[in-house]
């Protein structure tokens, strides 16, 4: 009797493991999707973003070219001058590339773990475990 008893307890434990497993993997899953989505949405937000900027640019850089041409009397030295500001910008944005390229990536590793939301989350596991 007793060893039905205990055959008994270690398959209905299996089977309790077997279930926690699958819902683990289920939420692992399902966690995965919720990021990649979040992370696609923000990277379309962001691509938006950037074709309307590309659109400002453009058309502020052809407003500043006209309006140089208009103070020098030459629409060759407005638009040169124009390419000038641009070079410019264009130096400052290479000398700081580095530092550039770390915020994005810190930008895109914060958002891919979104780790504003999760760490409340982890503190009151650790809080609740210690």
């Amino acid at each position: 009797m007793e060893k039905e008893t205990e055959e008994d307890f270690f398959e209905a434990s299996r089977q309790r493991v077997n279930a926690y497993i699958k819902d683990r993997v289920t939420l692992l899953k399902l966690q995965a999707v919720e990021k990649s989505s979040q992370l696609v949405a923000k990277l379309f937000v962001v691509a938006l973003l950037a074709l309307l900027g590309v659109l400002v640019i453009l058309f502020i850089g052809l407003t500043g070219a006209w309006f140089f041409a208009q103070l020098t009397h030459s629409t060759f030295l407005g638009f040169a001058i124009m390419t000038g500001i641009y070079l410019v910008i264009g130096g400052i944005i290479f000398w700081q590339k580095k530092s550039i390229e770390k915020a994005i990536v810190n930008a895109v590793i914060a958002a891919f773990l979104d780790l504003d939301r999760d760490e409340p989350e982890l503190q009151k596991q650790n809080n609740n475990g210690q």
